[in-house]
């Protein structure tokens, strides 16, 4: 049986990272002369998103210590809507078409490489994240329970996406401060107690054999079929699926057919 671990995560830890991110975006608007009203963040649970969110340019993985781990997404064209966001358009000023501007592209630049490294050390605890790739966010990431939270970033029509994994919200959760309901693990399950009264239906083969159509078209009622196996002889306990559970034998039981266990395949 295939298991995995099941987080409940409150709203109280989405709403953690939903502050830590607000901070740490208002802190780089401050500093690149941005109003903070001009910035949206948004926080939930990643299975409540169903799948990963379409657009950008793809995801950048972060890897961090024990088994934390963070994916950004930007948008294919980050450097125009930054440059949008920072340079206002005035229309009491156009440059000479021979001559386009140079410094509000780098700026626009430089911008969005900071909002990257703010975003990674808010969400890192101030340390950098040592390993980066391109592999996208795994499928389990945006299932029930998963503990994982998706992040939304946006100023006009540039948006920034941000997912923890289950590991990285730990992190945070632990540095700000006591939160007893933020994550809850479920407890084990006594998978025996849980499962006694769940009905499961058996298949029984008692034998099988070849019959020419002919023969069985012309069987009628009182006709005999001989078969290979003899009654004394071990039978196969199976599920719907095929699969062997135990031997058995095949005898009565208060006037009922019935089988007798014997043993595992």
């Amino acid at each position: 049986m295939a298991v995995r671990p099941f987080t409940l995560l409150a709203g109280s830890a989405v709403a953690g990272v939903r502050q830590l991110v607000s901070d740490a975006a208002g802190l780089w608007a401050d500093g690149w002369g941005l109003a903070r009203t001009q910035l949206a963040v948004d926080a939930l649970r990643a299975a409540d998103a169903g799948a990963a969110p379409a657009g950008g340019i793809g995801w950048r993985h972060h890897v961090g210590e024990d088994g934390r781990a963070l994916w950004l997404n930007w948008p294919a064209d980050l450097g125009a809507e930054m440059q949008r966001a920072l340079f206002a358009p005035d229309g009491a000023y156009a440059p000479p078409a021979a001559q386009p501007p140079q410094l509000a592209p780098q700026l626009a630049a430089d911008a969005g490489d900071a909002l990257r490294v703010a975003l990674l050390v808010a969400m890192a605890g101030g340390t950098a994240w040592p390993q980066a790739d391109d592999t996208p966010p795994p499928p389990v990431c945006y299932a029930r329970g998963s503990g994982a939270v998706l992040v939304s970033l946006a100023s006009g029509k540039l948006r920034v996406r941000c997912l923890l994994n289950e590991a990285a919200i730990q992190a945070i959760m632990r540095r700000l401060g006591p939160q007893p309901s933020a994550l809850a693990k479920l407890p084990a399950l006594h998978l025996h107690r849980v499962l006694a009264a769940t009905p499961v239906t058996l298949t029984v083969q008692v034998c099988a054999m070849d019959l020419p159509l002919g023969s069985l078209l012309s069987a009628g009622a009182g006709d005999v079929i001989r078969l290979d196996a003899s009654a004394d002889a071990a039978i196969s306990v199976t599920t719907g699926a095929g699969a062997v559970l135990f031997s058995a034998y095949l005898g009565q039981s208060e006037g009922s057919v019935a089988i007798e266990a014997a043993r595992r395949p």
